[in-house]
């Protein structure tokens, strides 16, 4: 019982979006760059030095570009005849079958705290990097959008939470950044808070007032509240949410590629390789923008 109560507590489903405050490379070596803004370089993974936990194994995302118009399907539904796709996802359906109930609470509860990867120590390569998949939501103005929209043009830095704890998570990441690139137009910030439980959805959407006095207003139309299960092979899985406690982070560029990402607590390395892997896509986005 008393787990099961610790269980609910960590779940509380708010989004507390607080005021920003002052504040590894790849296991390929061909997904390594030379380009770089004071001495920091693009590309990818090795052990950390300082736990167990293993650096980013690959670029997260999906191969295609999104789309932000719904997805239709003409043909009774394409996924339901591929093959290969079928055995995906039985294969899905019988790992999480094995998987206990309490399964990602009690990886919170180890000395990584849920962690499921240390950040690239530098930006992914843009040839080797993924695309963002589209997500869909309501923001805190009740407004229907996605992020295809949201991202169009900027550099983004995006923020996946569910749970307090996964709040927690992600503002140890952003609140630097934040601060960082405050006034700069180039730059955005996208929460999602993401609930696939249809009451805790409910319970977000009947305190979304109270969530916007606890929101920065011009961040309302800018954190979305995604609800229902997302697809483990379209989103799941490519985004590395293996935990749906833990909170993720990710740094995209103004083609919708994923070009850093986060996982857990920051350690104070990632934060600031976050920061600088910002000022780099950023100052390129400018030189892209004065050359035309």
């Amino acid at each position: 019982m008393a787990q099961r109560a610790a269980f609910r507590a960590i779940e509380t489903p708010l989004i507390q979006l607080r005021q920003a405050g002052p504040h590894a490379r790849f296991a390929s070596a061909r997904w390594q760059s030379t380009s770089s803004v004071s001495s920091t370089s693009e590309a990818g993974p090795s052990k950390s030095s300082t736990s167990s936990i293993p650096v980013l194994p690959r670029p997260l995302g999906i191969t295609m570009p999104p789309v932000s118009s719904p997805k239709t399907y003409v043909k009774g539904s394409d996924k339901f005849y591929d093959g290969e796709r079928s055995r995906q996802e039985r294969k899905v359906l019988l790992k999480e079958a094995g998987r206990g109930y309490f399964h990602d609470y009690n990886a919170t509860k180890r000395d990584v705290a849920g962690k499921q990867w240390i950040a690239p120590k530098v930006l992914i390569r843009e040839d080797m990097a993924r695309y963002f998949p589209n997500i869909a939501g309501t923001t805190l103005l009740g407004e229907k959008t996605n992020t295809t929209d949201l991202f169009k043009g900027k550099t983004t830095l995006v923020a996946i939470t569910s749970t307090r704890l996964s709040e927690e998570h992600t503002q140890s990441f952003v609140a630097p950044v934040l601060e960082d690139q405050r006034g700069n137009d180039s730059f955005s910030f996208v929460e999602i808070n993401h609930q696939a439980n249809a009451l805790k959805a409910a319970m977000v959407s009947f305190f979304a007032s109270s969530l916007k006095r606890q929101t920065p207003e011009e961040q309302w139309g800018k954190t979305l509240l995604a609800r229902g299960e997302w697809d483990e092979l379209d989103i799941r899985q490519p985004m590395g949410l293996s935990n749906k406690i833990v909170g993720y982070v990710y740094l995209v560029d103004s083609n919708y590629k994923i070009r850093w990402a986060g996982s857990g607590m920051a350690q104070e390395q990632e934060v600031e390789s976050l920061r600088t892997a910002t000022a780099i896509l950023l100052k390129r986005q400018q030189a892209v923008k004065g050359a035309k």
